[in-house]
């Protein structure tokens, strides 16, 4: 059975969206962030197993997320398999830096690894893109795409704009507002379209904090949407620790992360693949001919799948516990595909 395979962007945190849900931007993890943590590796394995050709990252993620560095670390050994990117506009890291240091010159205190301070050498130190995936430089950086979302959505109300006005500066008309906001992207030619970049160049004076919150989703919503048309990719989406909903553009096939661990719950796999197999074990499903088998199960409606469970029973604990003793990655991949066929076959008859 066959399966309709997309690459997965992998928004992870980026300071926008850790601004949105109200988290601390930090290299650093506090104990209360381990649920996110782990969440996101999860993530990361269900992001390997479906995705169609690789999983794509915003650097930004690296240097802005602190949940990353733990949750590439498990697809370290799969680095030259070609599987993650790092995607931006520019052709490396360094850069990458020197592109964010231009963009964040007007406030070089707000992101501090933008910074000259943070020299060269530190920088590779602190952020070792090489060592958890290859660099793809995009055909289009995600700033131009979101100038350009910007503009389109201001006309469609997408942008508050109507709600902009009643804060307008005194003395501006509405045809002058409009022209405003639509001129904004070029305001900031050379500068981050990020929120706190944006709300200065507004023609409005001081604005209630959920219009700077709508405007900060919506500019969030346009740089993942830039990844998803360029590399025709989905996201994961119904994360339980962290609400990443609302960034993620309407429309398209995205994964729900809820889906796949309800499945795996419902199966009796859920600790099998959180605890047991490794991204060698998935590397191995994806390159075994029966792997879109495990898929298309997971992907099952949940009411078929709650109906099989109480028919047939999901995996026993003696086969999770045959494949977690399995000595090698391709041996568990194979035991657990076999007991699949089999409980698909006994599903059938």
């Amino acid at each position: 059975m066959g399966i309709e395979r997309h690459d997965v962007f992998l928004h992870y945190l980026t300071g926008e969206v850790q601004e949105c849900l109200g988290l601390k931007q930090a290299r650093s993890l506090s104990s209360a962030d381990s649920e996110i943590e782990r969440e996101f590796l999860f993530a990361t394995k269900v992001a390997l197993l479906f995705c169609k050709d690789m999983i794509i990252i915003p650097p930004s993620a690296l240097t802005e997320c602190a949940y990353v560095d733990k949750t590439l670390a498990v697809v370290l050994p799969f680095r030259d398999l070609g599987l993650v990117w790092f995607a931006d506009s520019v052709s490396s890291p360094l850069e990458f830096r020197e592109k964010k240091i231009r963009q964040y010159a007007v406030d070089p205190d707000l992101v501090p690894v933008y910074t000259p301070a943070v020299g060269t050498k530190a920088f590779e130190k602190e952020f070792k893109f090489p060592h958890y995936g290859k660099w793809k430089q995009r055909v289009t950086g995600a700033t131009p795409v979101i100038k350009r979302l910007w503009v389109a959505a201001v006309g469609k109300e997408q942008v508050p704009s109507r709600q902009l006005y009643a804060y307008r500066r005194l003395g501006i008309t509405g045809e002058e507002f409009d022209q405003a906001l639509q001129s904004l992207p070029e305001r900031l030619e050379t500068t981050a379209f990020i929120t706190s970049f944006v709300i200065p160049q507004l023609p409005t004076g001081r604005i209630p904090d959920h219009l700077v919150a709508e405007i900060r989703t919506q500019i969030a919503r346009f740089y993942i949407q830039s990844y998803l048309e360029e590399f025709n990719a989905i996201c994961l989406k119904d994360f339980e620790t962290v609400s990443v909903n609302s960034f993620i553009p309407a429309g398209g096939s995205h994964l729900s992360l809820r889906q796949v661990q309800n499945a795996l719950l419902l199966l009796g796999l859920d600790e099998l693949f959180e605890r047991t197999l490794t991204c060698e074990d998935l590397v191995y499903l994806r390159l075994l001919d029966k792997g879109d088998d495990l898929l298309h199960l997971i992907l099952s409606p949940i009411k078929s799948l709650r109906l099989l469970s109480v028919l047939h029973g999901g995996f026993s604990e003696q086969c999770v516990r045959r494949i977690a003793q399995s000595t090698s990655g391709m041996e568990r991949a194979t035991i657990l595909l076999d007991l699949v066929q089999t409980f698909i076959d006994e599903s059938i008859t």
